[in-house]
């Protein structure tokens, strides 16, 4: 609980100065007649929202990452590239989940998800029509329902041995798929989560 605004004023000029950044409110604050920062309720709740889970945010390569106190997450692209490796940690963080939760990616080529992650977030490269190429890695879990929906340049997918769970629709509308290695450990999968695969062959 914040109590007034010029609270969250100073929450906020804290936050700034320990080097804590939240993307979505730099350059949302005003500023009232003695010079205080003011925040409206959006703001304020994205305040709270980071200050009780311990966020961060950080910048490397092209990725956006958010940072919790166990884990990071890979949150968008903040440039346009045909080739993104997503780091394996950050500030010793380890990089578990893909989410890339903005339109950048459509440019995407190539994609090297984090070596540590565990999740491929629902939707995470959806409609990536120039995808060419995912490169997954060991310890990934569980791909999402649409995770790589209609990447209709994609052209095949080997998952690593400790996918537990394809999701669904999780490679639908991926036209030029022409192979897909499933590991024996896999025990969950989608009944469509290769529908519209024309030229298909599972391995």
């Amino acid at each position: 609980d914040f109590g007034v605004v010029n609270d969250c004023a100073r929450f906020y000029q804290q936050h700034e100065s320990r080097g804590r950044r939240i993307p979505e409110i730099e350059g949302l604050v005003s500023t009232s007649d003695d010079g205080a920062k003011l925040l409206d309720d959006a703001e304020l709740q994205i305040i709270e929202s980071s200050s009780s889970n311990e966020v961060r945010y950080e910048e490397e390569n092209v990725c956006l990452l958010e940072i919790h106190s166990d884990h990071a997450e890979l949150v968008k692209l903040i440039q346009t590239r045909s080739v993104v490796r997503c780091p394996k940690e950050i500030n010793g963080v380890p990089v578990t989940i893909m989410r890339m939760d903005n339109a950048d990616k459509a440019h995407m080529r190539v994609f090297y998800a984090s070596s540590n992650a565990t999740t491929i977030s629902a939707g995470a490269c959806r409609n990536c029509d120039k995808l060419e190429s995912a490169r997954l890695f060991n310890g990934l879990k569980s791909i999402e329902s649409s995770a790589f929906e209609a990447c209709v340049s994609l052209s095949g997918i080997v998952l690593p041995e400790s996918v537990e769970s394809v999701g669904d629709r999780c490679f639908a509308g991926c036209r030029s798929l022409r192979s897909a290695k499933i590991p024996p450990n896999t025990r969950s999968i989608s009944d469509n989560a290769f529908e519209d695969c024309p030229m298909l062959v599972i391995y």
